[in-house]
């Protein structure tokens, strides 16, 4: 197991936790934002497309133990901490960032691993040139009524490495649309 620590802007407040080697989870952090909320930065030690790969599997080769994935350490890590407080959640890859934002009470935590299988299932349709994946992901989480699918299940906003245009991504007909050039 990895020691870690909870790093927060005040040094009284961290805590001292364990993140299991068999995990794409190399650290998490979080601090408060302008509205007393919480922003959670989750630290992963691998490309996107591989770290994407073994949390869907659940599987790290070469890597021995019971795998844990990002759910189950968001949720062992922030076990004190209710998760209306928490406004975005970023995932840091090496080669990729994911910002996930939320209004309202939504639960970022208890549909993390329903949005990171959907990453996974339309990485083929968002990797540009077959090979290179965006340089952020913009996930809005927002859900206009009780009979409506969750705006993260419909579009994200895609920024590429040296592209000035914001491109939207509409999973359900796997297209991309650049808004402005």
């Amino acid at each position: 197991m990895k020691d870690t620590r909870v790093h927060m802007k005040d040094p009284q407040t961290q805590e001292k936790f364990q993140i299991p080697e068999h995990s794409i989870v190399s650290s998490v952090d979080f601090h408060k934002n302008s509205k007393s909320h919480l922003v959670v930065s989750v630290h992963c030690s691998y490309v996107f497309s591989n770290a994407l790969q073994f949390n869907v599997f659940e599987e790290i080769p070469l890597i021995k133990g019971t795998y844990q994935n990002v759910e189950q350490i968001l949720s062992s890590t922030l076990r004190d901490i209710s998760y209306d407080r928490i406004s975005e959640l970023n995932i840091h890859f090496n080669d990729c960032h994911v910002i996930v934002s939320k209004e309202n009470n939504q639960n970022i935590v208890s549909i993390i691993e329903d949005i990171l299988s959907n990453l996974f299932q339309h990485l083929p349709h968002i990797s540009k040139y077959g090979d290179m994946v965006p340089e952020v992901i913009y996930i809005p989480l927002q859900v206009a009524d009780k009979q409506s699918l969750n705006s993260c299940f419909k579009q994200w906003g895609l920024h590429y490495q040296d592209e000035t245009a914001l491109i939207v991504y509409d999973l359900e007909d796997r297209s991309l649309e650049v808004l402005d050039k």
